[in-house]
């Protein structure tokens, strides 16, 4: 069977919660190499998360030594 992979991602909504405390959960839509589309909810903080992964493992990318070759996008903290 051959692996799926991602094909498109987008955000669809984005959503302010309160419980337990107040924060936003972005709602965002997979489609699937294989035609199948999933539904996921994520807080702004595990983008943040994944942003500072992708700067680690990839820091040419990240503009490390040369900021105006940063080809991953600025993502500010949360505040």
């Amino acid at each position: 069977m051959p692996r799926r992979t991602v094909q498109e991602v987008t955000v669809q909504d984005v959503q302010k919660r309160r419980n337990p405390n107040k924060h936003y959960v972005y709602i965002i839509k997979v489609s699937w190499s294989d035609s199948n589309t999933e539904t996921i909810y994520r807080r702004y903080s595990k983008f943040f998360d994944l942003q500072m992964e992708l700067l680690d493992k990839f820091p040419a990318e990240g503009g490390q030594k040369d900021p105006k070759r940063r080809i991953i996008p600025f993502l500010p903290g949360e505040s």
